[in-house]
């Protein structure tokens, strides 16, 4: 009974512990995007809207994302009964918009005033299936090429 009561104890601690880092994440990405969307992400070619005066440089940046123990536990049991792992997108959400960011971030340090052909990749560094008792971690790699005015 005692020993249920710890990992019951421990699972609540890491639910709420999870969940505040999650919303905190959730608004700092929110903040730095609103300070960046004056820099347009465009995920097509745009050969036809670039200017003479443009000039390139490719911009890139990763992130990798882990799931923590009570997502891995909600998934494994929603498993069983199919379904959409919503804890998962959320994580991947995350991922994505930070790896977004940081491109954005990158082209804005260097002056450029769009991103065009972006792309985002995505890997499985680590699987549950594969490692016993690893939680699943997943790699989101954002490239682009941004545009900024020749100087």
């Amino acid at each position: 009974m005692g020993q249920l009561l710890g990992v019951i104890i421990l699972a609540t601690l890491g639910y709420i512990t999870g969940r505040h880092f999650e919303k905190k994440h959730f608004r700092s990405l929110a903040h730095r995007e609103n300070q960046l969307n004056h820099i347009p992400v465009v995920t097509a070619e745009w050969k036809n809207h670039i200017e003479d005066q443009d000039e390139g440089f490719a911009v890139s940046a990763g992130i990798v994302v882990a799931s923590d123990y009570f997502k891995t536990l909600v998934s494994q049991l929603k498993n069983l009964t199919g379904g959409r792992l919503t804890s998962y997108e959320s994580l991947l959400d995350r991922g994505r918009r930070e790896a977004l960011l940081r491109i954005k971030e990158k082209a804005s340090r260097l002056g450029a005033h769009t991103i065009v052909n972006v792309r985002i990749e995505t890997s499985t560094v680590n699987s549950s299936s594969r490692n016993k008792g690893a939680l699943p971690c997943v790699e989101l790699f954002a490239y682009g090429t941004a545009l900024r005015k020749k100087k």
